[in-house]
This record gives C-alpha cells, structure tokens and sequence, in this order.
C-alpha cells in the first residue's frame, strides 16, 4: 500500500472512529474494501443509540482470537443500565438484520467501564425484569415487533 493511500484511509476512518492500531485497520481495509460502506453503515447505525461514545476500531488481524479481524467497540458514556439498553435496542433495530453482510470481517462489540463481571447473567435479567416498557403481547408476537413479520395471535381469543 502507499503512503498516500494509507494516509487517506486513515483521514476517511478518523472521521468515523478511532482505531487501535491505524496502520493495520488500514491495511485490513485495503484487503477488504467492500467493508467501508459497511463501516459507514454501522457508524450512522450505532451513533443512533450512542451519539457521543467512543467508537474503537480494534484489530485483531494480529492475533489467533476468535473475534473477527476487525471489531467496533462501543464504549458507553451513560450508566450500564441505559447502556444495556440502547446497546439491545440497536441489536434488535438494525444488527441481527445486518449482521450476515459483516460476518465474518467485522463484529461489534459493547464496552462498558462500569460492567459488573461478578454478576451472573440471571442475576442481571432479575435486577431488570419489568423495567422495559413494551406492548402487552410481546413474548407472543415478538418475531412481529423484531423483524415485522404478521401477528400470529391477531385473531386469537381467549375461551
């Protein structure tokens, strides 16, 4: 790669995020081109749910890890809680609907400095039971709220 063409990646990809390793998210990127209008999408995606987090561009082209070589860490400004939150929210609106076009190349990854490790998972779904507000039919027409599919139940009446 060139100079010149590196450097403007670079410029192009600070506008967007901050890499970890510049000059290896560069080269990753020149490898995969078809990734940055992907890397557009995902910032316009995510500011909508983090408007003034950092977005890391973390390389793991380095490295053996099971991560994807490249990964978008999102690190919160706002409590776990709302984080947690807008975090769900932007993997229900947009990310498991997009995720096939990123897989394998890139993932997102969610980075909070409050995140309690000692917490079991059940210990977190107990402390935030009942605190999302939501349509009444919900677990039963969930794939109708997610993904707009038609109502299973529309016409179903209790006897």
């Amino acid at each position: 790669m060139t100079i010149e063409k590196t450097s403007g990646l670079l410029e192009q990809l600070e506008q967007l995020y901050v890499a970890d390793q510049p000059a290896a998210v560069a080269d990753y990127l020149e490898q995969n081109p078809s990734l940055w209008p992907l890397l557009q999408e995902a910032h316009t995606n995510i500011r909508q749910f983090f408007p003034d987090s950092p977005l890391i561009l973390e390389s793991h082209t380095a490295t053996n890890a099971d991560d994807a070589p490249l990964v978008i860490a999102v690190h919160p400004t706002t409590d776990l809680d709302d984080a947690l939150i807008q975090f769900n929210q932007l993997k229900f609106k947009w990310w498991l609907r997009a995720y096939e076009r990123f897989e394998p190349l890139l993932s997102i990854a969610f980075r909070h400095i409050g995140l309690d490790t000692s917490e079991s998972f059940y210990d977190f779904l107990e402390r935030v039971a009942g605190s999302y507000d939501g349509p009444e039919d919900w677990s039963a027409e969930h794939d109708h709220y997610l993904y707009g599919t038609p109502k299973r139940w529309e016409n179903h009446t209790d006897e």
